[in-house]
């Protein structure tokens, strides 16, 4: 028996009549698109400016982090490239992304923008819950600290 491939009923076309060439004028256009998505990149939408308060607070809150993924967490917020994190944590680039995998485990996440969130969420909980961040300063100027545990509340 012979087998004779069947013609399919859609026709081929080449990719130059799919994609058709781009002309020469848009290229300028374009070159100055791609230079300005590439630095666009380099800085990150979500970053999260972090206060020596809110750290304190994330240090008790992250308890199942060690000191080191805690960093890294900070660093992440931050923003930057991969390469920038590790180079402000003095790491190479892939323990930083050691780090980061079981930084994503530990906290359910799948991208540093996931943990970012996650982070923003922990404090927005915690400003919500009442319970401000140690050492907050309020709307007049007095800086507001959670009382210890024996502590008076209105001391």
């Amino acid at each position: 028996m012979r087998h004779t491939a069947r013609r399919s009923a859609v026709a081929f076309e080449p990719k130059s009549a799919v994609f058709p060439p781009i002309p020469r004028s848009d290229e300028p256009r374009l070159r100055a698109a791609a230079k300005a998505a590439a630095e666009s990149r380099e800085t990150d939408a979500w970053t999260l400016a972090l206060t020596p308060a809110e750290q304190r607070f994330l240090v008790e809150d992250l308890a199942e982090l060690t000191d080191r993924e805690r960093q890294v967490v900070f660093a992440l917020c931050e923003g930057g490239q991969n390469q920038a994190v590790a180079d402000r944590l003095f790491i190479a680039l892939p323990t930083l992304r050691t780090h980061m995998m079981r930084i994503n485990q530990k906290l359910g996440a799948r991208s540093k923008g996931d943990v970012v969130r996650y982070i923003a969420s922990r404090l927005l909980d915690r400003y919500r819950s009442g319970r401000p961040v140690l050492g907050l300063v309020t709307s007049d100027n007095t800086i507001m600290r959670q009382p210890r545990e024996g502590e008076d509340e209105r001391a």
